[in-house]
């Protein structure tokens, strides 16, 4: 298995990760319902005041993978919620 190695700032982290899955995995944002879009980006500008840290790493891994910060940030705020 792969590990690979990020350091420096949270962004250049986040694009490193996000450039790897990109070119050697096709990576892509799967598909979410309306409802867990709306509720992944009302989470994602309450994150930006708690810990922009986050949010500066998920804007270099969406530039990595070609996809826009709040995609992102949509997606991974809604994993494991309302699930049906």
């Amino acid at each position: 298995m792969y590990h690979p190695r990020l350091y420096g700032e949270f962004y250049e982290m986040g694009l490193k990760y996000g450039k790897l899955l990109y070119e050697k995995a096709n990576f892509v944002i799967p598909l979410i319902s309306k409802q867990k879009m709306d509720f992944g980006l009302e989470s994602y500008r309450e994150l930006k005041s708690f810990f922009p840290e986050v949010i500066e790493e998920i804007e270099g891994f969406a530039k990595g993978i070609q996809d826009k910060p709040e995609k992102l940030g949509a997606f991974l705020l809604s994993l494991g919620v309302l699930v049906h």
